[in-house]
C-alpha cells in the first residue's frame, strides 16, 4: 500500500519482495519494507533483509524512510531500546506531536523504540532528531541526515493525513 503514495508525487517506484535481489545503488531512495516480524530477531531473512538500508547511514549513500517494521530494525543502529507492548498497537489512531505538528496516526505494532531523549547523537550516524510520547517515552519518528522514520503507517487510512506526512518526509530526503 506505501507505494502508492510516492507515486501520487510522481516517482518512480519500483516494489520487490523482501527476499528478491535489490541493489540499494540502482535507487535514488530505499523505502525498507514492512512486516510482520520480530525485528529482535537477527537471524531471520527479512529482518537481516532489512538492516542493509540502515547499515549505509555512516555512509550517507543512500537515503531512506523507514516505516514500522523497517522502523524498528532500524532503531537498533541508532541504538534504541526496543520493547514488547503490553498490549499491540493493532488498528489504533493517536493524535501525536510530530516534530511541532499535531497529526492523528494510526499504529499496528506489537513493538515499540523507547527514547528519553528528544535529540540523541548516534556514532557514525550524527545529531538524531526524536518525535515521541512523553509519558510512555515510545519513539513515535526519528529523523536524522539522509534518513526519517516513523513508527506509526502514513500510508493507512487511519492516518489523516497520510499523503502529506509521506511528502514531508520525501521533501526532507530528496
Amino acid at each position: 500500500m506505501l507505494h502508492h503514495r510516492p507515486r501520487s508525487l510522481g516517482l518512480a517506484v519500483t516494489v520487490r519482495r523482501f527476499g528478491e535481489p535489490c541493489p540499494l545503488d540502482d535507487h535514488d531512495l530505499v523505502v525498507p519494507g514492512p512486516g510482520p516480524g520480530d525485528p529482535r530477531d537477527t537471524g531471520h531473512p527479512k529482518a537481516a533483509r532489512l538492516r542493509a538500508p540502515a547499515d549505509t547511514l555512516p555512509a550517507g549513500h543512500r537515503p531512506f524512510p523507514a516505516v514500522c517494521f523497517s522502523h524498528q530494525v532500524l532503531r537498533d543502529r541508532l541504538g534504541f531500546e526496543l520493547v514488547r507492548r503490553k498490549a499491540p498497537d493493532q488498528g489504533t489512531r493517536r493524535e501525536i506531536d510530530l516534530f511541532g505538528a499535531r497529526e492523528s496516526v494510526g499504529f499496528h505494532n506489537p513493538f515499540a523504540a523507547r527514547s528519553r531523549e528528544d535529540k540523541v547523537e548516534c556514532e557514525g550516524v550524527g545529531t538524531v532528531e526524536v518525535s515521541r510520547d512523553r509519558d510512555t517515552v515510545e519513539v513515535h519518528a526519528p529523523r536524522g541526515p539522509r534518513f526519517a522514520s516513523v513508527q506509526f503507517h502514513a500510508e493507512s487510512v487511519l492516518t489523516r493525513d497520510g499523503g502529506c506526512i509521506i511528502a514531508g518526509l520525501l521533501a526532507d530526503l530528496v
